[in-house]
């Protein structure tokens, strides 16, 4: 991959990567969490069946905010542009970790289950990216991006629970915890919010530009247009005349203007 590819697909390849996580990184975790009664996120006394219930609410908070957070950032991003609705969704990631982050070190719920939510809520990014993938690919290389797509997917997928598993077992190190693992995730999306507004630039913009140029220079390059308006500035009146007026207009126009006039 050239340098100037790596540099226009890096900061999408990322972040897929970083959205991919979120299906795996939760779920060593989460049943961590509210399996440990001294984790202080739910009440110690509560049985084993409202901690389950909060535990599936945990899982399935995520599927549930992306699947409107999804179309709404794509439909967000056809109209202003990949590169910023990519910025509010990684930057709004690093939110979401930083808050479920807060909510497993300060045994609060709600902040764990608010992160859980926006985290899905921002999960669009990975739709997004694919497609500013496919803007700036050609017929060249759009099967290798692609594969390469494909891959930080699959890497995001495995890292996640690996990465969630080994950062919050406190025998490892003291300074892991379950608050960990949301942390480092958060900081990955915040250098790949600053690579997407330092380094990437939209490619379909400039695609868009130069055909929608295209298409003026070729409506003004028609040379039948270009005659019809300057020989007779009032044909658009006259072919809204009934057909058996056509014959008469013709007749009644110079010899010179009726081959245009039958163009």
């Amino acid at each position: 991959m050239s340098k100037l590819k790596l540099k226009q697909l890096g900061p999408c390849l990322l972040a897929i990567a970083i959205d991919a996580m979120g299906f795996g990184l939760v779920y060593p975790i989460m049943a961590a969490i509210f399996a440990d009664p001294h984790s202080g996120v739910i009440d110690a006394n509560l049985g084993a069946a409202w901690r389950n219930f909060f535990l599936g609410l945990g899982y399935g908070i995520y599927p549930f905010c992306m699947f409107f957070g999804s179309s709404l950032m794509g439909e967000l991003s056809d109209a202003f542009g990949r590169r910023k609705v990519l910025m509010v969704c990684v930057f709004g990631l690093a939110l979401g970790y930083l808050l479920m982050a807060l909510g497993a070190w300060l045994a609060s719920l709600a902040l764990l289950l608010a992160g859980r939510g926006l985290s899905g809520l921002m999960a669009g990014c990975q739709g997004i990216a694919q497609a500013a993938i496919a803007d700036v690919s050609t017929s060249a290389n759009k099967a290798r991006n692609m594969s390469i797509m494909s891959m930080a997917f699959s890497a995001g997928v495995i890292v996640g629970p690996v990465l969630g598993g080994m950062t919050a077992d406190r025998s490892l190190s003291p300074l892991f915890g379950y608050g960990t693992p949301f942390v480092l995730v958060a900081a990955l999306a915040l250098v790949c919010g600053a690579w997407i507004a330092l380094g990437y630039r939209d490619g379909g913009a400039h695609r868009r530009a130069d055909a929608g140029a295209h298409r003026c220079r070729g409506r003004a390059r028609s040379p039948r247009r270009a005659v019809v308006r300057r020989v007779l500035p009032d044909a658009g009146r006259l072919r809204a005349l009934p057909a058996d007026h056509h014959a008469a207009v013709a007749d009644a126009l110079p010899l010179r203007q009726r081959a245009t006039w039958a163009l």
